[in-house]
């Protein structure tokens, strides 16, 4: 291969992966707008989860822990299985980042049966799987708490502030719900709940 064909190679390669970041950024966009299109279906989200768990296992550092505790069985809920993985998937990066040394982080997934006097109000009663990543990192100031799922804030410098409002927009389109609980120093808990298949 001649030098100016290795050096075409290289910046065709570069183009391609800036295009596919920009259209990631773009559907984090339209994910919080609730603007992209959802395809919902019948997901099996144990199955879902079991396969991302392998992955991020792989990913983590030596230091730190990944620990997946489910309640079986899981009926099957409504949902778009891409946008699932993108929500779970940013759960966990986001988990990770903030984990230092010993760092710890936990997914566990239960079916959860909410009443009519429950705080989750934006539900309609009856059952709904409920998944919580928590993990075990600096945590949140209570300042910055209501803030998280606002576009464009983060508390990273490097961050873009669209992961977590995406994830936001996705939960709403599943007419799900998504809360946080967080603390300085002491971790941070993201609790989302989706309906289940009646």
């Amino acid at each position: 291969m001649r030098a100016n064909d290795k050096d075409m190679k290289n910046k065709l390669g570069t183009i391609i992966e800036m295009s596919y970041r920009a259209s990631d950024h773009a559907n984090q966009l339209l994910s919080y707008a609730r603007e992209g299109i959802c395809f919902l279906e019948s997901i099996d989200l144990l199955m879902l989860v079991e396969e991302l768990s392998e992955m991020w296992r792989q990913q983590l550092p030596k230091y730190m822990t990944f620990e997946l505790c489910v309640d079986s069985p899981l009926p099957e809920c409504l949902g778009d299985a891409k946008l699932l993985r993108q929500v779970l998937n940013s759960l966990f990066e986001n988990a990770k980042e903030v984990c230092g040394e010993d760092g710890k982080i936990e997914l566990s997934i239960t079916l959860d049966d909410l009443a009519k006097d429950c705080r989750v109000r934006t539900l309609k009663p009856g059952q709904h799987i409920r998944f919580a990543m928590k993990d075990n990192g600096c945590g949140i100031e209570l300042a910055m708490l209501a803030k998280v799922f606002e576009p464009f804030f983060s508390t990273k410098f490097t961050g873009r502030g669209l992961g977590l409002a995406a994830v936001h927009g996705i939960i709403e389109k599943h007419n799900g719900h998504i809360s946080v609980e967080s603390s300085l120093d002491q971790g941070a808990v993201f609790t989302v709940w989706l309906p289940i298949i009646r």
